[in-house]
């Protein structure tokens, strides 16, 4: 993991800079990762925050994608001679993980959770699905009562069943577990954040599926 310096940024609610007076500094790395999912023939890469607040005693990863890093000022980038070693603890602690969707070629996003790929596994499927209820629908009904009674309720059977496999065919999707990240980030910035009152950092969305 090569870590280099950035310069120092700020970060304001709607790009106001009159707060800056008020700002406090915190600790920033930016991880910029390639993962190889060799088995899969696939490859994923991503860009992750992580920060070390004022009084905090670790480097958690946030959300920075609402909050538009800007310069601050004009300062040099300032060295962090313990960034590399704290960050690769860090790193140790965590997994990845990502999800395949058997026959289909469909795999995750770095960091994509696996409530939030189930619902892309569904729509990716639903066209095909829908296709063939539709199929099913523009059949001719019987003109008897008696068969088009029985003719609706195997429709309505069948309907059942292709939703089922619907679900079945999401449930079934594959999981892989990638170790200890630090081995796939490819560059990572560290420099000072300068963070306005009033600006909230949350965790990533899908936090939970890296740990």
């Amino acid at each position: 993991m090569k870590v280099t310096a950035h310069p120092p940024l700020f970060v304001a609610p709607r790009a106001d800079h009159s707060s800056a007076q008020a700002a406090q500094e915190w600790r920033h790395a930016s991880l910029w990762l390639a993962v190889d999912l060799e088995d899969w023939q696939e490859s994923r890469s991503g860009h992750l925050h992580a920060v070390w607040k004022p009084d905090g005693s670790e480097w958690q990863f946030v959300d920075l994608a609402r909050h538009p890093l800007q310069p601050w000022r004009d300062t040099e980038p300032d060295p962090d001679d313990d960034a590399e070693e704290e960050l690769r603890a860090m790193l140790a602690q965590w997994d990845l993980r990502f999800f395949r969707l058997q026959g289909t070629g469909l795999v995750s996003d770095l960091g994509e959770g696996r409530g939030e790929f189930r619902r892309r596994a569904s729509a990716f499927l639903r066209p095909e699905i829908q296709s063939r209820i539709d199929a099913l629908e523009a059949q001719p009904l019987p003109a008897n009562p008696d068969r088009r009674s029985i003719e609706l309720k195997r429709r309505s059977e069948e309907k059942s069943r292709m939703a089922a496999e619907l679900t079945a065919a999401v449930s079934a999707m594959e999981e892989k577990v990638v170790r200890n990240p630090a081995d796939w980030v490819r560059r990572a910035e560290v420099g000072r954040l300068w963070l306005a009152p009033g600006v909230q950092l949350e965790q990533p969305r899908n936090r939970d599926l890296m740990l």
